[in-house]
């Protein structure tokens, strides 16, 4: 009963049939009913707190081993979700046998002793953290603390002053308030802090603010005092130094193109310089010497903003503010001002003086104006040249695609096989003029960093050899002789076909146009490894033309970069080429570098890309100057059968094209070239249809139109051509309901791969 009351509790727990008794004090600590009960260990274990239940085991396990004492301190969590803590001690009960046979334990309810060292130790570190300085005193003014903000105040140490009659000394001359004011508080009366002068240990004033305040025992007795001092040596410097001052701050207000003012929060008294008359055409004897006035005289749009502003500052903790507004001048007009006051407070941190000045910055509001003016017009033509690229660069592919959809057509003809090598010349040299407009014209796409890559394994040596093909009729003409010094094995890798093509052509086309008649023009290849078993193609093309000078080497691959303005007059160009082939290579993980000796030295460019695997970290479409996203799978293909298809499309010689072709892959084709037609053309044949094919741009209305009607009407299936490719063409298509979108001229194996995906399910 005894040990119940005291909070404590007995537990045995008999090793060989594992089984725990405990007394009713022990359930009753643990939330139990508090009566003796048996039950196995494993009871009790789990009730200890899973942080501390590996300790709790191991001193037991220590104890049986060493047949010594057990001691521990551990948590355990009542049935209701409180968390205690006990103090176990125990012994190990030896069996006949002379081994372990019980371990025999008390325990004690210890969680207030834990709160009450976790309250101390936090009071403790506030005591230590604290700015200001801390002392603590007995009733004989013994300083019994001293913390270290006392030291770096006072200059005196822990050591020197704990367990002394001690007080910081007062200069000499001056009364030393701190003794009544201790007795005051002894007595048990409340004392305002004050404010004093102290000694530094080395002899300083410091000058500080004081509160004092008693300590009581658990009886509610006074047993000492408590002193705060906060030094304000830098406040009272500050304030003197504004004393001083006011004679100049008069002086200046007359030299401002404003006005300056002193300020009181407290009585809302303002006094203002004569700089108020070429601010707002009054003087300051004529108008009220109040705040309100001022709040009169702001704007309607402003007070709000404004008031928050600054009241906001004086009213926090702030130490100065700033703002900008209109205020009414004499004659009605608004003049902007910019407002700036320096916050001054007392101990408590109340504001007591606001010092400040209010300026015309209506000038300079005005030329921000037109800044700002002048920047959306400049936005505005940006956009509407963005606008006219990319409809020119639409009107210039919209051409090419019924070009090579009749090379696509005659090159499936097998009669034509003959020719089937100047086919593929017409459909590559078509296919790398429409990538050209794409990176010619079509300016917004580079402005915003973005090129788009379709890449699948392919021998870059192949690239290589249509680049070369392409540029041999150049070469003739100039009289160039080609080196050519390819390595022989297939070059794989995971890259866009075309684009490869574009970066190669490009290089061989500078290579032409800067070699004089009579000079060399080398590409070789070659397959290069390093220690870690990384391999990677090396192409580079050699020339020997002008050269490049070295100060031009490192902006060789800026947009529209050449080497001086003589050199653009003599062979044209835009300097994009090589700003977009360095962007190419760099999205297909590799690398692109540019070596010369200078003037008449030739010049050398060089492309390096990795060999082998998919590269996962390699996206299809890819963003210039930053690491591409992870590449997603490709869509599986539907099946190849003969469907049932409404081409709409209003160029006549495109429509044709098309329809021709896609008769030749075995389809159906129904042709329309408005919105009407073709909505008439699939009510004709409703039912049978079974995808359409639409350009965007219609002459009564637009291709997305078109496809909202055709799949509310008849669920078809669709597919967007058009000359416009940006992310936000194909969003609209997207959302539209179109399930791919192709940018003309539209390659015929892309067309085919689009036709069994979409007509599989897969769009």
């Amino acid at each position: 009963m005894a040990l119940t009351a005291a909070g404590l509790g007995t537990w045995r727990w008999d090793i060989r049939s594992d089984l725990e008794t405990r007394d009713a004090g022990l359930n009753r600590i643990l939330g139990l009913p508090p009566v003796p009960s048996t039950q196995p260990l494993r009871d009790f274990l789990d009730r200890i707190h899973p942080e501390d239940l590996g300790a709790f085991l191991e001193a037991l396990d220590r104890a049986a081993r060493t047949r010594g004492i057990h001691e521990t301190e551990f948590r355990i969590v009542r049935p209701d979700g409180a968390v205690r803590w006990l103090r176990n001690r125990g012994k190990v009960v030896l069996g006949s046998d002379g081994h372990a046979a019980a371990l025999t334990g008390a325990l004690m309810d210890v969680t207030d002793l834990h709160r009450a060292e976790e309250a101390r130790a936090q009071l403790g570190a506030i005591f230590e953290s604290s700015e200001d300085a801390i002392c603590t005193k007995a009733l004989d003014g013994t300083v019994t603390a001293w913390n270290a903000a006392s030291e770096r105040t006072f200059g005196f140490t822990a050591a020197e002053v704990v367990g002394r009659v001690f007080s910081v000394p007062a200069p000499p001359g001056r009364r030393d308030e701190g003794p009544p004011a201790v007795a005051a508080v002894l007595r048990g009366e409340r004392v305002r802090p004050f404010e004093t002068e102290r000694l530094h240990k080395d002899g300083r004033r410091i000058a500080v603010s004081v509160s004092i305040s008693a300590i009581r025992d658990a009886g509610g007795r006074i047993s000492g005092v408590a002193l705060i001092a906060r030094d304000i040596t830098d406040r009272r410097r500050a304030e003197e130094a504004l004393r001083i001052s006011e004679e100049r701050f008069r002086l200046a207000t007359e030299a401002i193109n404003g006005l300056i003012y002193d300020w009181d929060p407290v009585s809302g008294r303002v006094e203002r310089s004569q700089g108020l008359l070429s601010l707002l055409g009054y003087w300051p004897e004529e108008v009220q010497g109040d705040v309100d006035w001022w709040r009169r005289q702001i704007h309607p749009d402003d007070a709000e903003r404004a008031a928050q502003e600054i009241l906001g500052a004086v009213a926090g903790a702030g130490s100065s503010f700033q703002a900008e507004f209109r205020l009414r001048h004499r004659d009605g007009n608004w003049v902007h001002v910019w407002d700036k006051g320096l916050i001054v407070r007392d101990a408590q941190g109340k504001a007591v003086r606001v010092v400040g000045s209010t300026l015309d910055v209506s000038e300079r509001r005005r030329s921000q104006v037109a800044l700002e003016k002048t920047h959306r017009e400049l936005q505005e033509a940006l956009e509407a040249k963005d606008r006219f690229l990319a409809t020119l660069s639409h009107e210039l592919r919209t051409p090419l695609t019924p070009v090579l959809a009749v090379v696509s057509g005659l090159a499936a003809d097998p009669r034509l096989a003959p020719f089937a090598g100047e086919l593929a010349m017409i459909q590559r040299n078509v296919e790398l003029e429409a990538r050209l407009i794409d990176d010619l014209l079509d300016l917004t796409r580079i402005s915003r960093g973005k090129l788009e890559l379709h890449r699948r394994e392919i021998d870059a040596r192949r690239v290589i050899e249509h680049a070369l093909a392409t540029a041999q009729r150049d070469l003739a003409a100039k009289g160039l002789r080609l080196d050519e010094r390819l390595a022989a094995e297939e070059h794989r890798v995971w890259a866009d076909a075309p684009r490869l093509t574009q970066v190669f052509w490009n290089l061989l086309s500078n290579a032409v146009k800067f070699t004089p008649p009579g000079g060399t023009v080398t590409v070789e290849s070659r397959i290069e490894g390093d220690s870690a078993g990384s391999r990677e193609l090396v192409v580079a093309v050699h020339d020997t033309g002008i050269g490049i000078e070295p100060e031009v080497l490192s902006r060789i691959f800026d947009a529209f970069e050449q080497t001086d303005r003589r050199i653009t007059r003599r062979f044209g160009g835009l300097g994009l080429g090589l700003a977009v082939s360095r962007a190419i290579v760099e999205l297909h993980g590799g690398r692109l570098t540019a070596a010369s000796e200078g003037r008449g030295s030739g010049a050398s460019f060089t492309v390096h890309l990795p060999l082998g695997a998919v590269q996962e970290d390699l996206d299809e479409t890819a963003t210039w100057f930053s690491r591409p996203r992870p590449a997603a799978p490709a869509p599986a293909a539907g099946p190849e059968r003969p469907l049932r298809i409404l081409l709409v499309e209003d160029h006549e010689d495109t429509a044709e094209a098309m329809a021709d072709l896609l008769r030749l892959m075995g389809h159906e084709v129904t042709v329309a070239g408005s919105v009407a037609t073709a909505l008439a053309a699939a009510g004709d044949g409703h039912g049978r249809l079974d995808l359409v094919v639409s350009d965007l741009g219609l002459p009564d209305g637009s291709g997305q139109d078109l496809m909202r009607e055709l799949t509310r009407l008849y669920g078809l299936r669709g597919i967007a051509l058009s000359g416009y490719g940006m992310e936000e063409d194909v969003r609209r298509s997207q959302e539209a309901g179109f399930l791919r979108h192709l940018t003309k001229p539209v390659d015929l194996q892309m067309l085919k791969a689009a036709i069994r995906q979409v007509a599989g399910g897969q769009g």
